[in-house]
């Protein structure tokens, strides 16, 4: 079989599919090939494990929505050549160049595959000159043949991601479903707990779970799972054998009291989605500890917001939003949690390269507060939908911020999903905050900043006061700063620098404090209005 110069890569993969010498199909459709037929094993020989079909098929779809959805155009030779040094960072004798239109790569000197460019853009030819690159790799590498299919992808993937965001990864099979199961849940049991000598200790059961609902207790000690002693399992084989579809029984050998006495439990399993909301109430002021944004996260808040209401029997003076080392999740919970609080205004808008990333989220009537007075504290680690919250309430002037300046992870990313069932988290937008500027690389600027190790309460409250017209200004430059001027942005973050705030005992003070003088929270209200009229 032969194939034609103009139909070089799909001529290639189409012979390599049905396992003829890869040299015959490079020697039949390059120009004064270097290589002989003589030269090399069979397809059949070299790629044992490795199925063309599929890993064409992985590559197609992963870097088709690379090239569509990426936040910044790619080019397809820049992320194949990306992809290629990830190939070369697992076996350094192997190296592919693009130069004078020819794609080449070399083992320990010697040419092993020389392709003609493809065109610009073409995904499926630029991947079928990658899948050369992998076979003729393969083919002549030890290293290579040793490497499986996942560890592959996984090489390929993220030398590609890397190359452009710190954002977007690749997540293999497993890792992508535990992804999926901290985004949406899981079919569980609902019980967190210890490896120890004698077995799995539980120091941990969620309220309302299968585990609650049948009895299970702190302290008690899982022995064997479905039979099998859990000192013969590995902690994966844990975590898999207490998991499973929704209505499934799993059952529990368990070693309770002193002296121990033995028990058994079905349980039958639940969809499980774990808790990121506590609430506190000190003083009449609920606070909201958030420590996530998965599925439930703003049916969570809610609820702690009723719970904090039935408690005082009355009408809730005010309440702080604690979300110093939330480091995000998902994009509709922070949209939900902040119209919890909001009657009206823009909530966040996305912007990117794909049509489908432009949006624009705004509040929908009703106020859940019956407009309690608001402060919502951060963090340096606060970052993705804690700031869109923290950006949302203080820009529409619903509330205050409180803390120290946040991460600044202002960009959205989209999970494609691929054929083995592993995924890609691709950035492909960025976060406008009510105010108009970019979080990203910028984060959200507190009215009241505790960054300084000095700061006390009544120093920080007298800056308020003291140092109005140069918050302003702050806020102001904060505003108006450009996307593209990353230096000055940088500069900016040094008003308020990013703290990490572990105990956050002064935040929350600052902040019931806040909440506590209406005027005072009137003046701080009015200073970030004062700025964003400036923006106009």
């Amino acid at each position: 079989m032969f194939c034609q110069p103009r139909n070089t890569l799909h001529c290639l993969v189409r012979i390599m599919l049905l396992k003829v010498s890869v040299l015959i199909a490079t020697a039949a459709c390059t120009i004064q090939t270097p290589l002989t037929e003589a030269n090399w094993p069979t397809t059949t020989n070299t790629l044992e494990g490795l199925d063309i079909k599929q890993v064409r098929n992985v590559l197609i779809v992963g870097f088709t929505q690379i090239e569509a959805k990426a936040l910044e155009r790619q080019e397809m030779s820049q992320l194949v050549l990306a992809g290629a040094s990830g190939i070369t960072s697992l076996d350094s004798n192997q190296y592919t160049e693009l130069s004078e239109g020819r794609l080449r790569t070399w083992y320990k000197g010697t040419m092993v595959l020389d392709l003609p460019q493809p065109s610009n853009q073409d995904v499926d030819n630029w991947v079928d000159a990658l899948l050369g690159i992998i076979v003729s790799g393969r083919t002549v590498s030890p290293i290579l043949r040793k490497i499986d299919t996942e560890y592959l992808y996984e090489t390929i993937f993220d030398s590609v991601l890397t190359e452009f965001d710190l954002y977007s990864r690749y997540a293999d099979r497993r890792e992508a479903r535990r992804n999926r199961e901290a985004r949406n849940g899981f079919g569980g049991i609902g019980i967190r707990y210890k490896r120890t000598p004698k077995g799995l200790t539980i120091n941990s059961i969620l309220q309302d779970s299968p585990a609650a609902r049948t009895g299970i207790l702190l302290g008690d000690v899982v022995v064997a799972i479905n039979g099998k002693s859990v000192s013969e399992r590995s902690f994966l084989s844990i975590r898999e054998a207490l998991r499973g579809p929704v209505s499934t029984v799993v059952s529990l050998s368990i070693s309770r009291g002193d002296p121990p006495k033995n028990v058994i439990i079905a349980i039958t399993r639940d969809f499980i989605v774990e808790k990121t909301v506590d609430l506190e109430i000190n003083d009449d002021i609920a606070v909201i500890r958030v420590h996530g944004f998965n599925q439930k996260t703003a049916e969570n808040v809610a609820e702690a917001i009723r719970q904090a209401v039935s408690v005082n029997k009355r009408q809730l003076p005010g309440i702080i939003l604690d979300l110093r080392g939330t480091p995000g999740g998902l994009l509709d919970q922070a949209i939900a949690v902040s119209d919890l609080f909001m009657k009206q205004g823009r909530i966040v808008a996305t912007r990117g390269r794909h049509p489908d990333s432009m949006q624009s989220y705004s509040a929908t009537e009703g106020d859940i507060t019956n407009g309690a007075l608001i402060a919502v504290i951060v963090d340096g680690r606060s970052a993705s939908a804690s700031e869109i919250v923290a950006a949302a309430i203080q820009d529409t002037g619903r509330g205050l911020v409180v803390g120290t300046t946040s991460f600044g992870k202002g960009t959205v990313q989209t999970v494609v999903r691929l054929p083995n069932d592993a995924e890609i988290t691709l950035t492909w937008s960025r976060f406008y905050a009510p105010a108009g500027y970019a979080i990203q690389g910028l984060g959200i600027l507190p009215i009241a900043c505790t960054s300084s190790t000095k700061s006390n309460v009544q120093g920080i409250l007298a800056l308020l006061s003291e140092s109005a017209s140069q918050i302003t200004r702050q806020f102001t430059s904060w505003y108006n700063v450009d996307t593209q001027e990353t230096k000055e942005r940088a500069q900016l973050r040094s008003f308020c620098p990013a703290k990490v705030r572990l105990d956050g005992s002064l935040e929350r003070e600052v902040a019931r404090v806040l909440i506590s003088d209406p005027l005072l929270y009137d003046s701080a209200i009015e200073l970030t209005s004062e700025s964003l009229a400036l923006t106009q």
